[in-house]
This record gives structure tokens, sequence and C-alpha cells, in this order.
């Protein structure tokens, strides 16, 4: 056989309702889970109070998601861990527990970057 079994495969059919209520409940309690997500992950890429960003530049310094944007090979995808990493501790004034950490492209080569957050204290 073409697929490299000696006996012949089953199509999976699903037996799921999309029409059913149980269905649509978990789709909008399923979509709410991921607006909320995306709305955290939004607030965390703000990165620290303005002030402390301004701050930051009038020293010609960028902030650590502006260095890696820069490092990273152009239009390269980036992988983020621990983007919501102290996320509702100290009144949320540390994004990311101050530490960017991801895989992303330098080069071609796929590495880990770290860059720390030197406008949150």
């Amino acid at each position: 056989p073409p697929n490299g079994y000696t006996t012949p495969v089953e199509t999976l059919r699903s037996h799921i309702r999309c029409d059913s209520p149980e269905f649509q409940a978990n789709t909008r309690a399923y979509t709410t889970l991921v607006q909320e997500l995306l709305a955290r992950r939004a607030e965390v890429r703000k990165g620290a109070p303005e002030k402390y960003i301004q701050l930051h530049r009038e020293r010609g310094k960028l902030t650590a998601r502006e260095r890696i944007e820069r490092l990273l090979d152009p239009d390269s995808p980036f992988l983020e861990i621990g983007m919501l990493a102290a996320y509702g501790m100290y009144e949320n004034e540390v994004p990311s527990a101050g530490i960017i950490v991801g895989l992303g492209y330098v080069s071609g080569r796929l590495c880990v970057i770290v860059a720390n957050d030197a406008t949150v204290k």
C-alpha cells in the first residue's frame, strides 16, 4: 500500500455537532479566552510605563523589544517564551518579568535571544 501500512487506513469522522448548544457555548467561552489572551499580550508588549520608556530614549537607548526587532532577520518569526511571566504581580509594572526571551533567526540561524528590559525595575 502507498501509505506503508499493511492494513487499510480508516478515515476518521468527526461526531462534533457544530450546531449544538454545548458546542456554541464552548466556542463563546474559547473566543472570550482568546480575546483576553490577545489583550494581555498587547498590554505586555507596550512595556514599562511611558515615563520610563521616555527616560530610556532620552538616554539614547532602544527598548528591549526594539533591540530584538533590529537583531532579527527581516520578516522572520520570533517565538517569545514567558511573555506573561509576572503578569498580575507588582501592579503589572514588570512586564515579562523584566526580561524578554525567545527564539528567532539571526543571519539565517535559529537562536535563543535574551534581552533585559532596563525600563523595568
